[in-house]
Order: C-alpha cells, then sequence, then structure tokens
C-alpha cells in the first residue's frame, strides 16, 4: 500500500496505520508495476470517520493490542495510564492490599513454655512485635529450613578389584531455624540455630508468653470439659482412680472430637 500525506503526519492524523503481505506475490512483474504508478500518481490519505481495519483476536485474551506514537504528550500519557496502567494489574494491586489479619489459632491446649522454639521455628510468631532486652520494639519472623550435614564415611575394598575403594557417605537433613527481627530503628538481626534461639527465648521469654496468651485460644481450660465427677467414678481394674494427668487428657481429647 502507498499513499501521500498532503501534510505533517503528527499534526494531521491520530492513527496512520500501513499494512503489508509478507511473502513472494504470484506475479512480481504486476505487482511492480502498481508499485511504480502508485509513485506516480500517489492516493491522497484521508481522514476516515470509521476504522478501515481489523485487529486479530489475540491468542491470550489477557494480551491487548495497542496504537501509541512515539511521541506521547501528557493528554496522551494520561489517557494510557488510566486505560493500561501497571496499578491496574492484578499483581500490582496485590501489593497495595491490606492483608487479612490472621485469625486466632485455636490447638486444643495451649503451648507450654517448653513449646516456645517449635512456634518460633513453625512461623506461628511471624509478625509478633514485643519488648526485647537487648533491640527494644521488635517484629518477629521464623524460617526454618533443612540443611545436609555429613554424618559418616565408610571405605571398603572393592570386592571386584583390591585396587580400587567403594567410599561409602552417610549424610542427614537436620532442620535449622533462622529468627529474623526487624528493631524499631530498623536494625535488622539474623540469628541461626539452636544456640541463638534458645538464648533469645531465654531472655525474652515473658514477652513471648504474653504475645502467645494473646494468638493462641485453646479449646481445652484445664477444668475436665464438665467431666469431673464423671471420670471420679471410673475404677480401672475395678479398684484404681484414674490420675489427675489422665483425667486432664480425657477432658482435653473431647473438645478436640
Amino acid at each position: 500500500m502507498s499513499g501521500h500525506c498532503p501534510a505533517k503526519h503528527l499534526g494531521e492524523y491520530d492513527q496512520v496505520v500501513v499494512v503489508a503481505i509478507k511473502g513472494t506475490p504470484a506475479n512480481p512483474d504486476l505487482l511492480y508495476g502498481e508499485i511504480l504508478a502508485g509513485k506516480v500518481a500517489p492516493r491522497p490519505l484521508t481522514v476516515q470517520s470509521e476504522p478501515v481495519y481489523r485487529v486479530p483476536r489475540p491468542p491470550d485474551p489477557a494480551r491487548k493490542f495497542i496504537f501509541s506514537p512515539d511521541m506521547i504528550d501528557e493528554v496522551q500519557g494520561l489517557r494510557l495510564i488510566q486505560d493500561g496502567g501497571a496499578w491496574a494489574l492484578n499483581g500490582f494491586q496485590a501489593l497495595l492490599e491490606v492483608p487479612t489479619p490472621p485469625k486466632d489459632i485455636e490447638p486444643i491446649v495451649a503451648p507450654r513454655p517448653g513449646h516456645m522454639a517449635l512456634v518460633l521455628a513453625a512461623g506461628i510468631a511471624d509478625g509478633a512485635v514485643i519488648s526485647t532486652d537487648d533491640y527494644g520494639t521488635a517484629a518477629l519472623r521464623g524460617k526454618t529450613y533443612s540443611v545436609e550435614t555429613m554424618m559418616r564415611v565408610e571405605i571398603e575394598p572393592c570386592p571386584t578389584d583390591p585396587s580400587n575403594q567403594i567410599i561409602k557417605t552417610t549424610n542427614r537433613l537436620k532442620p535449622t531455624t533462622t529468627l529474623t527481627l526487624l528493631a524499631e530503628d530498623g536494625t535488622l538481626v539474623e540469628m541461626n540455630g539452636d544456640e541463638a534461639l534458645l538464648e533469645f527465648i531465654t531472655k525474652n521469654k515473658a514477652a513471648l508468653a504474653a504475645y502467645l496468651n494473646t494468638k493462641f485460644k485453646p479449646l481445652y481450660q484445664f477444668n475436665f470439659n464438665g467431666m469431673g465427677s464423671w471420670m471420679d467414678r471410673i475404677r480401672l481394674k475395678g479398684k484404681y482412680e484414674l490420675y489427675t494427668a489422665q483425667k486432664h487428657v480425657i477432658g482435653a481429647i473431647t473438645p478436640g472430637l
């Protein structure tokens, strides 16, 4: 297709579309003659009231075909931002969404002091803000990953070739916890390994326990779940009463079921 612009196209037209078909023509001489004729008597380009072209439907509906000039003024830039700006993408909006507050965890019984390391390692206390002895007010985040360690190396002679040896190594995956603290002044502190984790728990046991008491809503309150009088009448082998610990186990299992 050939054409003649009677004036500067950036000042005259909003869009100029040139369409070509790639391939080998059936009659090259005829096509060449049409090109020469168009050069001698070019056809003026006129503004069309309706588009005379059709944009094919993309294979992926999420992909859009947008005409855009190389030189963008303020009006065109604002329109492009409003119609197809990055802010409208789901991934961008997800960054701006306010996270839903986590629901209270309802275990059968609340974690005991000896479970503190497991709670931090599992990430249940992620996002907790506590007052620490060494770093002031800080937010917590725990992450557990597996580290492969070599446990044993065994060397044996090769049964088919005595000049060679067979080396056997025994490896073990050991879970390791990294606890990250973000202090109020922006200081980032990372503590790796069991020793660092236990030292942090020892120093901040009261603050961690207070957070867990607000985080966990245990189903069992160590009140025998209203079955104390019934369990008092139970006799093992006809004469032995249940121990108090056994009664608590029974009382805790029933709300869990």
